[in-house]
């Protein structure tokens, strides 16, 4: 599976649905082969303690990478409004520099937007976002050093001033967007979801089997489970990979606005 998503990002969209499929199967498994048993031993003592202790293991694993999925949404969401900051004081320090270097650096700033805002849409493999953050990283370069020659050029009355003010964002700048691209290749292990669905397989098998043999058939209850399962696994992925299963415009808004203001 982690080799598949990584040669089809485009699939990523469908790995919760796969998950659901999966607990409902092993719903559905659990409770034919309680039904069987049963028609063997007539009745059977089921231990509720150990089922009890082992979806509690199984909610308490969903609640922890959920929780690092809201974490590490919320600090790339963060760092999406710190480059959008860092590239509107840069270009507001412009004015600093000379007239034609002025539409050199601010055309080579809305460039590094436009490929940021470009880099994660219709993209297919690791392999294609890697290349974008080297082509990310050589065009912050060149910014760094067209700010460089163009601060030499300014008067020298003011180029003190306005080389110190252009160095600090431009610093802010480069280091922000490099969090962002090394917060973008940061997720859990492919293991941590392999358990997860491990334990939610095994949660899903015990239940069905629990309902079989308690002879209970409230499937009413059952969908409610496989849907709020299907949800939490759904929003879980949702946050990690913000920019293949959210809405692309929310989840970029700052930078998409500061684009729109640098044209």
């Amino acid at each position: 599976m982690p080799l598949l998503i990584e040669n089809h990002l485009d699939l990523m969209k469908y790995v919760p649905f796969i998950f659901l499929l999966i607990v409902l199967i092993m719903l559905s498994v659990g409770w034919l082969y309680g039904g069987y048993r049963l028609r063997k031993l007539e009745s059977i003592d089921l231990p509720d303690g150990l089922i009890t202790a082992i979806l509690g293991l199984s909610a308490l694993v969903l609640a922890l990478t959920f929780s690092t999925a809201v974490h590490h949404f919320d600090h790339r969401k963060n760092l999406n409004r710190l480059e959008a900051d860092s590239v509107k004081k840069v270009f507001q320090s412009t004015q600093y520099l000379n007239p034609d270097d002025q539409v050199i650096v601010q055309k080579t700033l809305k460039e590094i937007v436009d490929f940021r805002l470009a880099m994660y849409k219709d993209v297919k493999t690791l392999d294609q976002i890697t290349a974008s953050f080297d082509s990310l990283s050589n065009q912050l370069t060149k910014l760094n050093l067209e700010v460089t020659v163009a601060i030499d050029q300014i008067a020298v009355e003011k180029r003190e001033l306005a080389g110190q003010r252009l160095r600090s964002q431009l610093k802010n700048l480069t280091d922000t967007f490099e969090d962002g691209i090394y917060s973008a290749q940061d997720h859990p292990p492919a293991i941590i979801e392999g358990f997860l669905c491990v334990l939610l397989s095994i949660s899903a098998l015990l239940s069905g089997y629990s309902m079989a043999v308690k002879k209970q058939k409230d499937w009413f209850l059952a969908i409610i489970y496989l849907f709020l399962t299907g949800c939490t696994i759904y929003v879980i992925f949702a946050l990690e990979y913000p920019n293949l299963m959210l809405s692309y415009n929310y989840f970029n808004s700052d930078l998409i606005n500061v684009s729109n203001k640098l044209r």
